[in-house]
């Protein structure tokens, strides 16, 4: 309550500080949409104060709630095609996006075109939209009116009204309102089907879920097949055969409710799933005991026993079931025995956390033995308190901010009273950092990339500090700090990431940059600064994630 006088975009941060979602996020490395979706949270902030002269946070609660009751909440953030990756989203979502391979489901009429009524031989639907929805705004009073269906049953007045009358305009103004949707659906589909790059599958299923009568093809898809803008794809569209019906209805299992002890067994149906389990485990059954008689027979041949071996009365499916696992454990030790003779190779990740360069250069097989089953860090008070004064800590050093006390930068009141004195002396220390003397702070938790050799890199920066210049001659000064609540000390080359990247998102070369650890534990604060001998270069860190890649690594 104490940060109540806080804008709301600040709020919205400390929010997701308090419920510990960055560190969610975070740990997530491979799901950047939670990153996305907290951002973009913390934007519709900054834009319901812009809107706004007083907004403040009931109001702005209460207008997330409504967006959720009315509008179906709000936007999905922005989702990026990943590579090698199947992505399940809404038409709507998918706009702007492309991919090389798209399917669109649900190419049935009251799917996609989505409506509710009984559609006439022509295909055209009623709808009553607004006028039988609450959910709806009225489209009378919308500002986009003139482009929407002329509600005409408004100008009639009640003493000169004729109910046939009243009754053909309603029924007009429905056919238009359903007109007006299938319109809206079409251009819809006109997106589905534009998203991709080579080939597009367009599916659909005469039932769905319990249903019991089928669904005509969507007209969408019929178009494109009386035009031949289509092709089959294996059997087609595949007419409904009405005695198969619906199995999710007839094969459903049944059973007794509630269940008695031991009479499960006996109240399960033969139909459905129940059936089909016990036709697999007597299929199973009999293949081991067809390989049974089948190896018996075998081995009384290879001792020259001339008698035949009684003949199996099989039908030889299971033999080849059995052949087929025979081979397939073929392939697998084939496979293992490969692996194991191949040179070992380190296979990085798409992504790496510019943190992980220095276990790559010093021991790159236990980086891949994490990489490959990573595990989380063992919980620690010192680590929950260094994470408490990370968030504090751009208060306390923001220029554009007033002295915040420690509740008002955000920390939990479940820390102890000694924690928060440790706290006040961290913040200070860091507060008076010879090495800040002249700089102001710029940003803080700053994400940036850097693609080397095919692997992107991942820098989070926890300060980035700024010093104006005099002119061309002398320009503005960067200074990146991690800070460090810890004593343990390390290597400064890892910052060389960090400069590289800075500079090269503000087109300036890598000297301009400095960068320090600054560990606050110490009395007085200890700065251990990376000198231009330490920086590695760009050609060195090339090498290290090319090398990385050769076998025998």
């Amino acid at each position: 309550r104490r940060a109540m006088r806080l804008p709301l975009a600040d709020l919205v941060t400390l929010a997701e500080q308090c419920l510990d979602l960055d560190i969610e996020v975070a740990a997530r490395v491979d799901d950047r949409i939670g990153r996305r979706g907290l951002d973009g949270l913390r934007e519709v902030a900054e834009q319901f104060t812009r809107d706004l002269d007083s907004a403040s946070l009931p109001s702005f609660l209460e207008w997330l709630d409504a967006a959720e009751a009315h509008e179906r909440a709000l936007s999905a953030p922005e989702v990026e095609p990943e590579p090698g990756a199947v992505q399940l989203m809404t038409i709507h979502a998918s706009k702007g996006l492309e991919w090389d391979h798209v399917a669109v489901i649900g190419m049935n009429e009251k799917g996609f075109p989505l409506y509710s009524t009984q559609p006439r031989e022509d295909l055209s639907v009623r709808s009553k939209s607004w006028m039988g929805s609450a959910d709806e705004f009225p489209h009378p009073l919308r500002m986009d009116a003139a482009t929407l269906p002329p509600f005409t049953l408004g100008v009639l007045e009640p003493p000169e009204v004729d109910k046939d009358e009243v009754k053909d305009l309603l029924d007009q103004y429905c056919l238009a309102l359903g007109r007006y949707g299938v319109s809206e659906e079409r251009r819809l589909a006109y997106v589905a089907l534009t998203r991709a790059r080579h080939d597009v599958l367009l599916t659909g299923s005469h039932l769905s879920k319990s249903s019991t009568t089928p669904r005509p093809m969507s007209r969408f898809l019929a178009e494109l097949r009386r035009r031949d803008l289509v092709q089959p794809y294996g059997p087609g569209w595949v007419d409904f055969d009405p005695e198969h019906g619906n199995g999710l209805v007839t094969r459903r299992a049944r059973v007794l409710w509630p269940v008695q002890p031991g009479a499960a067994d006996e109240a399960e149906d033969r139909d459905g799933v129940a059936l089909a389990r016990q036709q697999a485990a007597e299929e199973v059954a009999q293949a081991c005991q067809d390989a049974s008689v089948r190896l018996r027979h075998e081995s009384e041949h290879s001792e020259g026993d001339q008698q035949a071996a009684p003949e199996a009365e099989v039908d030889g499916e299971p033999s080849t079931l059995v052949a087929r696992w025979c081979e397939e454990a073929r392939v697998l030790l084939a496979e293992r025995e490969q692996e194991a003779s191949a040179p070992r190779q380190l296979h990085l990740p798409a992504h790496l956390a510019a943190t992980q360069l220095d276990a790559l250069r010093t021991d790159p097989e236990e980086l891949a033995l994490h990489l490959r089953r990573p595990l989380p860090s063992r919980p620690s008070a010192s680590a929950r308190l260094g994470t408490v004064f990370h968030d504090s800590v751009t208060q306390r050093l923001s220029p554009h901010s007033a002295l915040f006390s420690l509740e008002e930068a955000g920390v939990p009141d479940t820390v102890s009273a000694q924690d928060r004195q440790t706290l006040e002396r961290w913040l200070a220390t860091a507060q008076d950092l010879d090495l800040l003397q002249g700089y102001l702070l710029h940003d803080t938790e700053v994400e940036r990339e850097m693609t080397i050799s095919g692997v992107t890199l991942r820098c989070r920066i926890d300060a980035v500090f700024r010093r104006e210049g005099s002119g061309e001659d002398e320009p503005a000064a960067w200074l990146i700090v991690d800070w460090k609540t810890g004593r343990h000390h390390v290597p400064v080359d890892q910052l060389s990431v960090y400069v590289h990247v800075w500079a090269a998102s503000l087109g300036i070369p890598a000297e301009a940059v400095r960068a320090a650890y600054a560990y606050v534990d110490y009395p007085g604060g200890k700065v251990d600064e990376l000198s231009g001998q330490e920086l590695l270069s760009m050609e060195t860190l090339t090498r290290t994630l090319s090398l990385a890649h050769a076998p025998g690594r």
